[in-house]
């Protein structure tokens, strides 16, 4: 309603060529609409980038937590058969648990087949909700997607994160709509890729939302925009033309600073460099105070962003630091009591193929006491690094001065026998190394025990224990004997 009543007296006026009040109506109206859309703009990206951080968190975490929890030679097996094992019908309801758990639209897994768009993907196990059970709304499993369900490019996508060797985030549109989906490959025991598991999370309700915010905040600074024009035009003056062209040119300079430079700083309303001792000056000073506010604005909202990308970070590096041992840099008995929960739970799942190595460092007391504790440091810093390069796909642990455990699973469960002895070589060719210092003569003693029917997590460490301390002796009577 302003702004029409304003273009209406100036369409009423005497013509000419280009009317000095209509070209500062326009210029500064102009410059209000470019200034909202900024603020706009610097609004949705740092809502969107927000959105997309929570977003990669809940689905990483869904993602990671379903992976630790299933067992991936018994899927693969029922992928190849197309039958459904009791661990299959486990994992199906803790994809179910997940859409809950981490609020998701979807979470499944499947076998990317092609990329041509027909019978591109082979459905292994989808999430459904109660209602869809009760209603008998879902697709048998071991289905291949027809046609219509996902275009091409979802078909390419799938393929490319299915070649990876991590986590892949995109956009994807289907028959039920947009999301934003991670998906990772799952591997086998033997590192055979086999398929993919996929987390969905809805973008139509939160791409709503931040669409009507950008626009009610936009809204709100071209209304603030129209009222100042308003009141700059009832204090115009029909006859001062050289302010009136001097603040028509700052505010252009304005505008320019706003598209082609990217430092808030060098984005200002430069003084139109008159005194007039009257209406115009307010007029000056209010677009200058106008300028500066929204580049305030815009910077603190920048600020803020970027205070909040710094927090998370530093959670993220806090959390990590928990769990971390401070002079090895591997994990630490607090981390190690967390996968002891973890093991526990797996166990009353039926997930048992795992097994714990002792090691314990031989010799530190006496390299502490004749070389000082700094060498001690690095012997144990030595002798964890040869445990790390041996087990590289295992997490390893240190639980006191000079204990380490090792949690076997995967491919070094498998070939645990085969590492143990491959360790023992190492320390024993650092003993009989004659160039290495004594406290860079790394040795250690080691036990393994694997999990059997009825044993908790606390047997199978009381047993690697036991085979540590043989061993331990064992390699004392070596060593006396060779003295």
């Amino acid at each position: 309603m302003i702004i029409a009543n304003i273009m209406s007296e100036v369409m009423t006026q005497q013509e000419c060529k280009k009317p000095i009040k209509r070209s500062i109506i326009i210029r500064l109206f102009l410059f209000f609409l470019f200034m909202s859309i900024t603020v706009g703009y610097l609004n949705f990206r740092g809502y969107r980038d927000s959105t997309r951080s929570n977003y990669r968190t809940n689905l990483r975490g869904a993602i990671d937590y379903v992976i630790s929890n299933m067992d991936a030679d018994d899927l693969d097996n029922c992928i190849k058969t197309q039958t459904k094992s009791p661990k299959y019908e486990q994992l199906r309801l803790l994809l179910d648990k997940m859409v809950d758990t981490f609020d998701l639209q979807y979470v499944y897994i499947m076998v990317p087949l092609n990329t041509d768009g027909k019978d591109s993907q082979l459905y292994v196990m989808e999430s459904h909700s109660a209602e869809e059970y009760a209603q008998g709304k879902y697709r048998d499993m071991f289905c291949k997607t027809s046609g219509d369900e996902y275009p091409v490019k979802a078909s390419r996508n799938f393929m490319k994160a299915y070649n990876s060797d991590d986590i892949s985030y995109f956009d994807s549109v289907s028959v039920w709509g947009r999301q934003y989906n991670a998906s990772m490959p799952l591997f086998n025991s033997n590192g055979e890729r086999f398929a993919i598991i996929c987390a969905e999370i809805n973008n139509d309700l939160i791409m709503d939302i931040a669409i009507r915010y950008i626009i009610s905040s936009v809204g709100f600074f071209i209304l603030a925009g129209l009222v100042v024009l308003f009141l700059l035009y009832r204090w115009i003056s029909k006859n001062i033309t050289y302010p009136i062209k001097q603040l028509e040119k700052r505010a252009v300079e304005f505008a320019d600073s706003c598209e082609e430079s990217k430092d808030l700083n060098y984005i200002v309303f430069k003084d139109p460099g008159f005194k007039t001792d009257n209406e115009l000056d307010l007029l000056s000073n209010s677009i200058k105070r106008m300028a500066h506010s929204l580049r305030i604005y815009v910077q603190d909202m920048i600020k803020a962003n970027e205070e909040a990308m710094n927090a998370r970070l530093e959670n993220k590096q806090m959390s990590k630091l928990i769990y971390k041992d401070s002079l090895t840099r591997v994990k630490n008995k607090a981390a190690y009591l967390e996968e002891k929960a973890a093991l526990t739970d797996n166990i009353k799942c039926g997930e048992t193929d795992f097994g714990i190595m002792m090691i314990d460092a031989n010799n530190l007391k006496k390299i502490n006491d004749t070389y000082g504790h700094e060498h001690g440091d690095e012997y144990i810093v030595g002798t964890c690094e040869a445990i790390c390069d041996v087990f590289k796909h295992s997490s390893v642990y240190r639980i006191g001065g000079d204990e380490f455990i090792v949690v076997l699973k995967g491919r070094d469960y498998i070939d645990r026998n085969r590492l143990q002895k491959e360790l023992s070589g190492k320390f024993s060719g650092y003993r009989l190394d004659k160039d290495r210092k004594p406290w860079q003569k790394y040795s250690a003693a080691t036990g393994i025990a694997t999990y059997k029917p009825g044993d908790s997590v606390d047997d199978v460490f009381v047993r690697a224990d036991k085979a540590m301390y043989k061993n331990k002796q064992k390699i004392k009577d070596s060593t006396a004997k060779e003295n």
